[in-house]
């Protein structure tokens, strides 16, 4: 059997506070994936979706650009051309898994369910997913690879999942993040990104995400 999903590309942003309509001026709190960057000056700054950034002000550290979720509080001011001002509450890293042309041989193959969550996007020349699989009861490493093999559909992908020999002793929930920028460019416009992989029950399944090249 052959399922599809349809997750459009979306902004990587959740409101557990929504904005006071009452209070527009007031700073609100969100759960958010961004991008952590630095510009050419060693300005940091968050980019959000393909377009918005957030900065996070002149002292937040900088060791190399990534992919991270968290809560951030954003304020209303901004400081162009950066965007609106925000708090870190808490941020981490994202695991990240590799784009390879030639898939490595898999210690142990499982599969993986795709979770249609407000993180599941495709934004800023990543694709971040959020995913449930089995783990061994403690978690093992496993490692995850997206291999683009068609030189023909460069936008067709599909997901593999290498287990290390991890057990199958609890089915929970976790973030992986791929940098697929290196694709070919897309231009000014989207481009439709087919993702192909094989969920926990066996079955071929695939999603489709808007993706537009990171500049």
């Amino acid at each position: 059997m052959f399922t599809m999903l349809l997750l459009a590309g979306c902004m990587a942003e959740h409101y557990p506070v929504s904005p006071d309509a009452q209070n527009p001026n007031q700073p609100y709190t969100v759960d958010a994936v961004v991008t952590v960057k630095q510009d050419t000056d060693g300005t940091v700054f968050f980019q959000l979706t393909d377009s918005q950034r957030l900065y996070p002000g002149p002292d937040y550290p900088f060791t190399r650009q990534m992919r991270a979720w968290g809560s951030l509080t954003i304020h209303t001011d901004e400081v162009p051309p950066y965007g609106k001002r925000v708090d870190v509450n808490w941020l981490e890293p994202l695991d990240e898994g590799k784009l390879v042309q030639i898939l490595p041989a898999l210690e142990t193959k499982m599969g993986f369910d795709l979770m249609n969550s407000w993180i599941t996007t495709a934004e800023d020349g990543y694709l971040t997913l959020h995913y449930m699989t089995w783990w061994g009861d403690p978690a093992g490493h496993h490692d995850f690879f997206l291999v683009s093999q068609d030189p023909d559909n460069p936008y067709s992908v599909t997901l593999y999942q290498d287990a290390h020999s991890d057990g199958q002793t609890t089915y929970s929930e976790g973030i992986i993040c791929f940098d697929i920028n290196s694709l070919p460019d897309t231009g000014e416009d989207s481009k439709t990104l087919t993702l192909n992989w094989i969920t926990t029950q066996g079955k071929a399944q695939t999603a489709k995400f808007g993706f537009k090249t990171r500049k």
